[in-house]
């Protein structure tokens, strides 16, 4: 998360930054995430995806998943497993 935490620092008013949780109620509870969130001081948006339509609809087979998504909702690049910082700006075009 530090590498996401940056670049919405950095970027956040350029690119919607979406974190999405898929928050099942038994390995991970929105109270759960929450408190990581608090704890860690993150800044960007998280979302729970408890009834995992997200998952559902964006095939999610592995996390971490990282999409960029254009503005019409299509998925134009992906990301499988951890990403460093580097790797994040090159991904995002910076």
């Amino acid at each position: 998360f530090p590498a996401f935490e940056t670049a919405y620092a950095e970027y956040g008013d350029e690119v919607e930054f979406l974190m999405i949780n898929q928050t099942d109620g038994q390995r991970d509870t929105v109270e759960s995430v929450k408190s990581f969130v608090e704890e860690n001081e993150l800044d960007f948006p998280v979302y729970f995806d408890s009834d995992l339509i997200a998952t559902q609809t964006y095939g999610v087979y592995s996390i971490p998943l990282t999409f960029m998504v254009d503005e019409e909702g299509y998925v134009v690049n992906a990301h499988i497993g951890a990403i460093s910082e580097e790797a994040l700006l090159d991904f995002l075009g910076k």
